[in-house]
C-alpha cells in the first residue's frame, strides 16, 4: 500500500502538510534527507496506525486545558455528552424515549438531536427535538446548545456536578467549559487529537473516532494544580481512558495533585503530558510527575519541509532531560506533541 499516494489520503485538506503523521518521505526531498529519515519516514506513522484502527467512540479522552471554542466545527460531533444528565432525543427519526444513539451510527453526539448524519455539522434548522435550538446563535447545533437547553439545576447523575452535560469548567466552577477569553490552546490541542475525519475541511485528528471531553482548568495553558487535580479526579470517575494536559508548567507539586494522579493510575487512566515550552532542563509539574507520560517535540531542521535534511531535530521550544518518555514529531512544541 502506497501511503505517499495522495489518492490514498483522507480528504481533509490540511493532511497534505501533516508531515508529522506520515510514515514516508515525499519523493521530492528523499534524495536530500539523512539515512534515519529515509528509513523511518518524517513522522509518527499515524497513516499506518489508521490501517489498524482509527479509534473507538467508547475511548474517552479528557483534555484539561483552556476550554473549548464551541464555534470550531471540526470538534462539534466529537465531543462527549453525559447521558446521566441528558434525556434521550425525542421527536427525531427512530426516537423511542429510551435510545440515545437514535441515528444508529454507533455513537451518541449532538447529531442525535437533529436530522443530520455523517461527517457534517448540524444546521440550526435540522434540530428535530423540540427542546433543542441554536441557543448560542452560531448557526449549528453543538454541545453548548444542549448545555443551555437542558440545564435544569439538578444533579441528575448524582456525581456532585450539577448539569455536567458536556464536561466542566473547573476554573469558573460551572457546567460550560467555554474558552471565554478565546485563548484557543485547549481547542487547538483537541483538534490535533480529535478533529473529525473525512469532512473535506481543516485537518484530521490522530484518533479521529475517539471521543473528547473538555475540562477547563484555566484561562491559559498553565493551570493552578489543585484545580487541575479536581479535573483529573472527575475524568477518572466519569470513565475517561486518557487525561491529556498539553500545558502545565507549575513549579510546585501539591499533595492533591499527587493524589489525583495516583487515583487515576490506580483506576487504569493514562495521563499524557507535554513537557512545557521553555527550552529548559527543570522539572515542570504535573508534566514530569510519577504516573505521567511526558513528551517533547522533534522537528525538521530546515526553514520548511522541502529544505530539510532530517526530521529528527530537537525542537528548541521544548523542555528536555531524563524525565522525558517520548519524542513526538510536531511543529507546535510539546503542546502539539501531547
Amino acid at each position: 500500500f502506497d501511503y505517499s499516494d495522495p489518492t490514498n489520503w483522507p480528504n481533509d485538506p490540511d493532511y497534505a502538510g501533516d508531515w508529522n503523521y506520515w510514515s514516508f518521505v515525499p519523493s521530492m526531498i528523499r534524495a536530500q534527507v539523512d539515512a534515519v529519515t529515509k528509513m523511518l519516514g518524517t513522522g509518527m506513522h499515524i497513516d499506518q496506525a489508521w490501517a489498524k484502527s482509527q479509534g473507538d467512540p467508547r475511548v474517552l479522552v479528557a483534555v484539561t486545558d483552556s476550554g473549548i471554542e464551541w464555534n470550531q466545527g471540526e470538534l462539534t460531533n466529537q465531543v462527549f455528552l453525559n447521558r446521566g444528565e441528558l434525556p434521550p432525543p425525542m421527536g427525531c427519526p427512530n426516537s423511542d424515549g429510551t435510545t440515545y444513539d437514535v441515528n444508529g451510527d454507533g455513537k451518541f453526539n449532538v447529531q442525535d438531536y437533529t436530522t443530520t448524519v455523517g461527517h457534517k455539522l448540524a444546521p440550526a434548522a435540522s434540530a428535530c427535538d423540540p427542546r433543542v435550538s441554536d441557543k448560542n446563535m452560531n448557526g449549528v447545533i453543538d454541545p453548548e446548545d444542549l448545555i443551555l437547553s437542558f440545564s435544569d439545576g439538578k444533579d441528575d447523575d448524582g456525581n456532585g456536578y450539577v448539569d455536567d452535560i458536556s464536561g466542566w469548567d473547573f476554573f469558573h466552577d460551572d457546567n460550560d467549559p467555554l474558552d471565554d477569553t478565546g485563548f484557543g490552546h485547549g481547542t487547538g490541542s483537541s483538534k490535533d487529537g480529535f478533529s473529525e475525519p473525512m469532512n473535506a475541511q481543516g485537518g484530521i485528528g490522530t484518533c479521529p473516532n475517539c471521543t473528547v471531553m473538555m475540562l477547563r482548568v484555566g484561562d491559559a495553558f498553565v493551570p493552578e494544580l489543585n484545580t487541575w487535580s479536581m479535573a483529573v479526579t472527575y475524568a477518572t470517575d466519569i470513565g475517561a481512558s486518557v487525561v491529556n494536559i498539553s500545558g502545565g508548567g507549575g513549579l510546585d507539586n501539591p499533595l492533591l495533585s499527587r493524589d489525583a494522579m495516583q487515583y487515576a493510575y490506580d483506576n487504569g487512566v493514562t495521563i499524557i503530558a507535554s513537557n512545557s515550552d521553555l527550552d529548559a532542563f527543570h522539572h515542570n509539574y504535573p508534566n514530569t510527575s510519577q504516573h505521567a507520560i511526558s513528551v517533547h517535540a522533534i522537528v525538521y531542521d530546515g526553514q520548511q519541509v522541502n529544505t530539510s535534511t532530517t526530521f529528527f531535530n530537537y525542537n528548541t521550544c521544548t523542555n528536555y532531560g531524563a524525565q522525558l518518555m517520548l519524542s513526538i514529531p510536531a511543529n507546535g512544541c510539546p503542546s502539539e506533541a501531547a
